[in-house]
């Protein structure tokens, strides 16, 4: 019998009959006499914070990751709004680009019509010339007509008759002592004018 209870198996087995025994011991005990539950954790908000949940797994980790979403929003809300200036500013310059749009077409139709009027005044006078140098004599038509340019003449010679531009023209032809200068210059008037008519005719055809 003694050597029995001093044998390795016996010892195991009694060691592990206790083992069990002492934790069914522990489980009974913490059945029959629970404790008070923990109360929940809470934490004041600051004015201006955001309020967050806590749990008991809640981390350092779970803070920083909170943190860094935070400073992602405002990010993007600092983006939007300069998205947001940077649309006003250029709503602001495309309506300043219209206005000065606006003023330009008015300021070319205001030209366009100060040359027609200026053209309408200059085709008068053209013709008052015409009519004028055509009521005096072929030698005091060329003593005007040789002071003036070339350009000039064309015009006014394109309001008169072509008898007396023929006129005209013949004379320059016999002015004396001029070294033949006159003649050239009736040459390339009578040219211009042949042209001026030709572009004149074509335009109202």
């Amino acid at each position: 019998m003694k050597r029995l209870l001093l044998s390795p198996l016996f010892i195991g087995l009694l060691a592990v009959a206790l083992f069990f025994g002492v934790q069914a011991y522990m489980i009974l005990g913490v059945l029959h006499h629970p404790t008070e539950a923990e109360p929940a954790r809470t934490a004041e908000i600051e004015p201006g914070e955001v309020a967050r949940f806590y749990w008991d797994f809640w981390t350092p980790e779970i803070d920083a990751f909170v943190e860094d979403l935070k400073v992602q929003r405002e990010a993007i809300e600092d983006r939007q709004a300069e998205l947001a200036n940077l649309e006003a500013r250029i709503e602001a310059e495309n309506l300043e680009l219209e206005k000065t749009r606006q003023g330009l077409v008015a300021l070319r139709s205001n030209l366009e019509m100060r040359i027609v009027e200026v053209s309408l005044s200059e085709e008068r006078n053209l013709k008052t010339l015409a009519q004028t140098y055509s009521n005096v004599s072929p030698e005091a038509a060329l003593m005007i007509l040789r002071e003036m340019e070339d350009d000039v003449v064309v015009k006014i010679l394109m309001h008169m008759k072509p008898d007396v531009v023929g006129s005209i023209f013949e004379e320059m032809t016999q002015e004396p002592n001029d070294g033949g200068l006159l003649v050239k210059r009736a040459a390339i008037l009578s040219n211009r004018l042949r042209l001026a008519r030709r572009e004149t005719s074509d335009t109202n055809t």
